[in-house]
């Protein structure tokens, strides 16, 4: 059972007789309306990353408040760490309200920070997972950068761990929890209590990041961000 903004989607076996997926939402009923109420009410604190600069609020690097700055310009765009500001080399995007669409200036300044966030978000996250990496005996592994619209990231069978370069507006407690949680299927391709034991190995304190995480959407980006 999953819970996004097309509301429940639940995946089961064909075999599975009907009356016993009724009967799995009927005892879980309170659960899913406990969780849709969460994620709508989770989802009114985020933007999408277009409507957050048209908005002119601040976009939080790694859960902090970082002022974007439009220069035209800039041939490429930078990251000041001294005032908190990010540069982009665009001009801003007009706020026409978030029910008016998505106009052609909002889409060249998403696609401006993207292009810059992105090669932080994978060296960060090469980083993070080599300090993982020393605290318990893995597998080689590559580390790659997704834009999953649902998913914070992914092992595959050929050890390629990919990790939705979105996570760079989290704190890096929620990064440090989304690399481990990745690399713990290095040794176990499932979510057995085997799998969770080497999430907490990695990082002891998986927990309140692992529920944080569990009503945010990956295409949107936070309008504050929770303490480390």
């Amino acid at each position: 059972m999953q819970i996004s903004d097309e509301g429940l989607k639940v995946t089961a076996p064909l075999r599975l007789p009907f009356e016993a997926l009724e009967e799995a939402l009927l005892q879980r009923g309170r659960w899913i309306l406990t969780r849709l109420s969460a994620w709508q009410q989770s989802q009114a604190r985020m933007l999408a990353p277009a409507d957050l600069l048209a908005c002119g609020l601040p976009v939080p690097l790694f859960g902090k408040p970082h002022a974007v700055v439009y220069e035209a310009s800039l041939k490429k765009g930078f990251i000041n760490t001294d005032t908190q500001s990010i540069h982009l080399p665009c001009a801003a995007p007009h706020n026409n309200g978030l029910d008016s669409g998505t106009t052609p200036c909002q889409n060249n300044a998403s696609r401006a920070l993207e292009k810059l966030l992105r090669p932080l978000a994978l060296q960060t996250f090469q980083q993070q997972a080599e300090r993982l990496r020393s605290r318990a005996s893995l597998p080689h592994y590559t580390v790659h950068l997704s834009s999953a619209k649902c998913r914070w990231g992914s092992c595959n069978c050929r050890r390629e761990l990919r990790l939705n370069w979105r996570l760079v507006f989290y704190s890096r407690a929620i990064i440090e929890y989304v690399v481990a949680h990745e690399m713990a299927h290095l040794l176990e391709m499932n979510h057995s209590a085997r799998f969770w034991a080497t999430v907490e190995q990695l990082a002891p304190d998986y927990l309140r990041a692992h529920q944080y995480l569990s009503d945010k959407n990956p295409e949107k980006v936070p309008l504050y961000q929770a303490a480390d």
